[in-house]
């Protein structure tokens, strides 16, 4: 009886250090997860203002050259 009662507190104790390390890794995935949410955001934003900037450099281009006309 002894013996069972020793091996089961040993199971608990990993199943318990298992848990702890699940719940840390859950922890550090929604960081990383966040993260990754803010570059998209930012990436996106980026995107299109550099789409923007390229549309009104090419209408200043544009008009520029037929000025040179």
């Amino acid at each position: 009886m002894d013996i069972i009662n020793i091996l089961l507190s040993i199971i608990g104790f990993f199943l318990a250090l298992a848990v702890k390390q699940l719940i840390s890794i859950s922890k550090s995935l929604s960081e990383i997860k966040t993260a990754l949410q803010v570059l998209t955001t930012k990436h996106d934003y980026l995107e299109e203002r550099v789409k923007n900037l390229e549309v009104s450099n090419y209408h200043k281009n544009k008009t520029n050259t037929h000025r040179n006309l």
